[in-house]
């Protein structure tokens, strides 16, 4: 089945020399400027409406191709936050499991001080009223 472009005209493949010339001139700016659309289409034997649309339809791809990979490339960099945040969330974690298990020891220490020194300082009245004569301090 024959296609015809909007004129009426039977729509032609390009030849592999013709894409190689159009995709050369693509890398050398994506902007297609009337001489150089004029020059293109005198040298390839094509119209420059044809050339416009080629560079308008190679535009479009090269646009899609580039979203992709700044896609990928954004992904990728999401995927790595989301792991660095993960790794960092663990290590709050240990971290503030640490801190709770350090408190609670130094409330026990803490607390176990208070009982050494209560219970020191109750012998120590002991033994001083034993020694100056005076025992009213039940035997321990």
């Amino acid at each position: 089945e024959d296609e015809f472009s909007d004129d009426g005209e039977k729509k032609r493949g390009l030849s592999s020399d013709q894409l190689r010339t159009l995709e050369r001139n693509f890398q050398l700016g994506k902007k297609l400027e009337p001489e150089r659309k004029m020059y293109l289409a005198k040298i390839l034997g094509l119209p420059p409406r044809q050339i416009a649309v080629w560079f308008q339809n190679r535009r479009a791809r090269w646009k899609n191709k580039q979203l992709e990979k700044d896609y990928d490339l954004l992904k990728a960099q999401y995927e790595g936050i989301i792991a660095e945040n993960d790794a960092l969330h663990t290590q709050n974690q240990k971290l503030q499991a640490k801190i709770l298990a350090m408190k609670r020891r130094e409330k026990t220490e803490s607390s176990i001080n208070l009982n050494n020194k209560a219970s020191c300082s109750s012998n120590m009245r002991r033994e001083e009223v034993v020694e100056g004569g005076l025992s009213l301090a039940p035997p321990v």
